[in-house]
Order: C-alpha cells, then structure tokens, then sequence
C-alpha cells in the first residue's frame, strides 16, 4: 500500500482555523474519497510544532494500492474537480502545499482483544485493521468464525466438486511475507487430502502430499 501525502505549509488570516477546516471538512474531504482506487483518507490538523519548525497547518493522506493506482486517480476527472475546489478553499491560506509518495513499512497493529469477532459488520475497513467486535457481546458467539477458512480457500484457489470427488486447485495465490503453507487433513468431496504450497519467485506451486477417497486436481 502507498500513501500519498500533501503538505501545506504556511499559515491561515487569524481566527480563520475553524472556518477554514469546516470548509474542509464539508467541501474538500468528500471530493478526495470520491477519486478511483482510494482505500481510506485522513486529515490531520496541526495542534503544536516544536519550536522553529516548518509552520504546516494541515496534512492530508490518501491511501492507495499501488502506483498504478495513484496515476490512474490522478488522471481522472476528480481530479480536475478536486483542485477547482481546493483552490477556492484555500483562499484564507497563504503558502504553499506539496506531495510526496510513501510507503509504511513498519507492522499492522494488532488486535486489541484475541478474540473472534461476532458477526461480519457493515463498517469502514480501515488499513491495519482486525475485524470489527463488539466488545459487550458474548464471547463465545462467533458468527463470522468461517471469514478465516473461507480467505484460505479462496487464496488457494480451492474448489471442491462433491459429485465426481475431486478437489481442483486452481491459481492459488500466498499473501506477502508467507512463502508456505500446508494443509494436512483437509476434508471435501467425501474424501480428505494434505498439500504444500509453496513460493517460487512471482508463482506459487502446489504440491500433493496425500489423498485418500479423493482425486486432486491441479490446474
């Protein structure tokens, strides 16, 4: 994931701040979650700088999955728009603002609790994020406890056809910083087989370790 970041620097006529980020919020901050490919927005108002610091008032990221992305967001009719409009609110502003691209490398958080959520919700997901719990609900209610076996099935391209007894592996795919994966025991179709998966530079081959009442196919 990539971040592009903007940066005004400079300062705001006095007693204008609230005004200014109102306008932001309600003009400019709907304007940018509209562009293609944006996975989350946020804007950070400065609140204290250490002394001699730069004076930047305001940052704005803007998350995206890729390069590809931010190019083809950028090229998009919002584009236009967004800066029309920025221009206008930034009439109370004088100085300057500009963009740079980065990319976090540090880890996601991690949960809070270690527990399962309840249910899937209907809110934001955010970069990072586990999924959403209810803190007050029962504990031992799980609604969505299949979410996991179900994310496995699909990276792994895993496809059961319970009539003719096969199990088809086809294009399976391992998330970043996992190189391997063995399932042993695995149940469908009637029958139960082991396999590996393993990396293998911008490919993951698939591997069949055991099978028994089942024929594994791999496309």
């Amino acid at each position: 994931m990539l971040t592009r970041v903007a940066i005004f620097e400079g300062a705001i006529v006095a007693d204008g701040e609230d005004a200014f980020f109102d306008q932001v919020r309600q003009r400019l901050e709907p304007i940018w979650r509209r562009f293609p490919h944006v996975l989350d927005v946020r804007v950070l108002r400065t609140r204290e700088a250490d002394p001699g610091a730069i004076p930047v008032i305001m940052v704005l990221e803007m998350d995206f999955p890729d390069l590809g992305s931010i190019r083809a967001s950028l090229a998009s009719d919002i584009k236009t728009e967004a800066h029309e409009t920025t221009l206008e609110v930034l009439k109370p502003f004088s100085g300057r603002f500009f963009h740079v691209i980065t990319e976090s490398r540090s880890r996601p958080p991690r949960r809070s609790r270690e527990r399962l959520p309840e249910f899937i919700a209907g809110t934001q997901r955010q970069p990072g994020d586990g999924p959403t719990h209810t803190p007050r609900a029962d504990p031992m209610q799980a609604w969505s406890a299949a979410a996991v076996p179900f994310m496995v099935t699909e990276l792994l391209g895993l496809h059961a056809d319970g009539f003719a007894k096969r199990l088809h592996v086809r294009w399976p795919l391992l998330p970043d910083g996992v190189d391997g994966l063995a399932l042993h025991g695995l149940r469908a179709a009637g029958g139960t087989a082991s396999l590996r998966f393993t990396r293998k530079d911008d490919a993951v081959e698939s591997q069949i370790l055991a099978s028994d009442g089942i024929e594994v196919i791999v496309e």
